[in-house]
């Protein structure tokens, strides 16, 4: 019997089929990189995934011209809108994909020969009725469910004059379509802040004047506070809301400002430690796990601030950390440093012929986060997200009382493989990230069980399920 011939093409595809496989297998970096570490995301530049042929401007100034991003927790990835103002036509919304570290994009953009010569009058839309780029600065954020979509409002738009917009966008990621949602009652003008408020589910925005509120599900604009001198491009670049706390805060270009949602007190109180930094337009977040706010201005440091105590700390990075993001855009940070909860991590996007970094503050693959305030009418468990998913997930319910309960998982064959909670858990909307490093791919069944009191009897269990893929 004849040997059968060495074929070179087939013994190729065979070895790249083991590497690819041996990649598959290979722990995501996340799961490896110690507190206090940086990583740095190799072949991750934003620009290898814009269109051809490019629309009108130049693909940079995606974030290069006052652009900031948002980061979708339910399919985690960090969501980059931006250009605008004559800098770049293309609207297209771009995704990095954290479980796949890489770049697409998810919509757009609209074809260039209905895009306006950047000397044109100004408009909200192009002619297909999509909205114009535009700089976003800190006007962007994600709603997570039951709304699910990508919200912006305000901005510097597309045309001669860069007029600001007085328009609020909303993108659903499932259908892949904009809707334009109520607008401001006057323009939101140039210059942008906004920030999520998990305890009610509304954006939060602040523009010239006004710090506004808006209600997703009854479409509607309420406006928190006015302030009269204004705030306006020499003002406050970034905000963020302590959900704990209930503040709304705004940093940058040398001011702090504070907002009590609950009493409408506003106030720029002073501050001690480590401040210097604020005289730039840092990224700001809020981290559940310490829960407190943390700032990244440039180089491996970052700033986490007590609201007790109104002081800032320098964090420098641990003493083995070799990976630095170097210095930000000069224009600012804006929403491209984000938390990301399904893996207690940071993400930070500068430039668009720069890598994405990654940055650990604390060690654990997980977080928990509870909103006590929230008006919860009902026991309800929601369905995971991302869902499949490799190697974590997120798993959100909500309890109208406080009540002990239990989050179990389950295999296919009804035998249980781990109990993420079992105690008594405070009224509110509540999210717990389930890391299934240990776990073979398949199909799982999480349950939440109510124990059963006066109050809480006749509450039968609730299940939902998910599929792990590797």
């Amino acid at each position: 019997m004849k040997n059968a011939p060495f074929q070179p093409a087939l013994f190729v595809l065979f070895i790249l089929g083991i590497f690819a496989k041996i990649l598959a297998q290979s722990p995501h970096p996340l799961d490896t990189l110690s507190a206090g570490h940086w990583y740095e995301v190799p072949n991750s530049h934003l620009e290898d995934a814009a269109p051809d042929p490019l629309p009108p401007g130049n693909i940079r100034n995606v974030i290069r011209a006052w652009s900031g991003a948002a980061y979708d927790t339910q399919r985690d990835r960090l969501l980059v809108w931006g250009g605008g103002h004559g800098d770049y036509g293309g609207n297209e919304l771009y995704a990095f994909d954290v479980n796949t570290m890489t770049w697409s994009i998810i919509w757009g953009p609209t074809p260039g020969n209905l895009i306006p010569p950047p000397g044109s009058p100004c408009n909200e839309t192009y002619p297909d009725g999509n909205p114009a780029a535009r700089h976003t600065y800190d006007g962007l954020e994600y709603l997570p469910a039951p709304v699910d979509a990508f919200i912006s409002a305000g901005g510097s738009l597309w045309c001669g004059s860069g007029s600001g917009s007085h328009a609020t966008w909303m993108f659903d990621p499932t259908a892949g379509t904009w809707v334009r949602r109520a607008d401001f009652f006057s323009s939101i003008s140039v210059v942008v802040r906004s920030a999520y408020d998990p305890v009610t589910g509304h954006f939060f925005h602040a523009g010239s004047h006004s710090l506004a509120e808006f209600d997703p599900i009854n479409n509607t604009w309420t406006v928190r506070y006015y302030h009269s001198g204004g705030w306006w491009a020499s003002g406050p670049a970034n905000a963020v809301i302590d959900p704990q706390r209930r503040k709304w805060v705004m940093v940058g270009n040398g001011r702090f400002m504070l907002f009590d949602l609950e009493t409408g007190d506003y106030s720029e109180p002073p501050l001690s430690g480590d401040t210097a930094f604020l005289n730039e337009r840092p990224g700001i977040v809020y981290d559940p796990v310490i829960e407190s706010i943390v700032a990244w201005e440039s180089g491996p440091d970052v700033y986490i601030l007590d609201l007790d105590s109104m002081t800032w700390t320098r964090r420098p990075p641990a003493p083995a950390n070799t990976v630095s993001p170097g210095l930000p855009e000069p224009r600012g940070t804006y929403g491209r440093f984000r938390y990301i909860p399904s893996r207690n991590a940071f993400i930070l996007v500068n430039a668009t012929d720069q890598n994405v970094f990654f940055y650990k503050l604390t060690p654990g693959l997980t977080s928990i986060s509870t909103h006590p305030e929230a008006q919860i009418g009902t026991f309800e468990l929601f369905q995971n997200y991302p869902n499949p998913f490799n190697p974590s997930t997120t798993i959100e319910f909500s309890l109208p009382q406080t009540a002990s309960i239990r989050l179990e998982i389950f295999n296919t064959l009804g035998e249980k493989v781990d109990l993420l909670i079992d105690a008594a858990s405070a009224a509110g909307h509540h999210r717990v990230v389930w890391n299934a490093g240990n776990f073979a791919s398949g199909v799982y069944f999480y349950r939440l069980t109510v124990d059963n009191t006066a109050a809480t009897r006749g509450v039968a269990p609730l299940w939902g399920k998910m599929l792990l893929l590797r």
